[in-house]
């Protein structure tokens, strides 16, 4: 019986969770940051999107190099 309840609470969290990453995926195509950094190989929605939420904009940086050594502990 418990294990029923859980599992019924498994299945609608994986459902809501398909259902915000879904809604997640589209935003970030429609956003022309996210887009482009999802062009990155193994930059996908989520990632693009924390990126874009986090770090500061790319005109902050004169070199890739210099993103790369940003700071995200203080993000």
């Amino acid at each position: 019986m418990l294990c029923n309840g859980l599992l019924d609470q498994v299945v609608f969290l994986s459902e809501q969770i398909a259902v915000l990453e879904k809604e997640l995926r589209t935003r970030a195509r429609q956003d022309e940051v996210a887009s482009r950094l999802m062009t990155i190989p193994g930059v996908g929605a989520i990632c693009a999107t924390a990126i874009e939420a986090l770090a500061p904009s790319a005109e902050t940086f004169s070199k890739g190099r210099d993103f790369a050594a940003w700071d995200w502990a203080h993000a």
